[in-house]
């Protein structure tokens, strides 16, 4: 008698089916896990310039502000041309982008002296001292994430949520 060794054709459907169903029962929350991700990537770059901003502004005593462009879905670390009262401001790093699906939901900070409405930013001054307001970044699926900064300390936090 001749023993064979192998699968057969019916082994490797029933094989194939199972993972297509498990496939099928975990691709929808995949979307979600991604988009969870990305908006938490997107805090801790927002955040980490927000920083950056306060220690060179120590650092350098020159104004730094954060600017926020609610349009265009960007972001760029700008360096004002004094200590105080700065009456020009150049991009400092290049301008960052937010994830694919995350977007601006409420942005607080004052308006840029461009006037616009979607040009916003806050401010970190050379004594210690910041602009107040907070940014909710919100994804397609609405998770959201607020970050906050409190005048006049500086102070950064985040919050998973719409914090009011």
């Amino acid at each position: 008698m001749c023993k064979r060794v192998g699968i057969t054709l019916i082994e490797l459907a029933v094989t194939l089916a199972i993972v297509a169903i498990l496939a099928v029962m975990v691709l929808p929350n995949l979307g979600t896990w991604i988009q969870h991700y990305r908006i938490k990537g997107a805090v801790r770059q927002i955040v980490s310039q927000m920083e950056l901003a306060k220690i060179k502004a120590l650092k350098y005593n020159r104004e730094y502000r954060l600017r926020i462009n609610t349009n265009s879905g960007t972001f760029q670390l700008e360096q004002g041309n004094r200590p105080d009262m700065s009456s020009n401001w150049g991009g400092e790093e290049p301008e960052l982008t937010l994830p694919k699906h995350v977007s601006f939901d409420t942005v607080t900070f004052p308006q840029t002296e461009l006037g616009q409405d979607h040009d916003r930013a806050v401010q970190f001054n050379p004594h210690g001292t910041s602009g107040h307001g907070r940014v909710v970044l919100a994804t397609t699926r609405d998770e959201k994430y607020t970050i906050t900064v409190r005048n006049p300390t500086g102070k950064i936090t985040t919050y998973k949520g719409e914090i009011e």
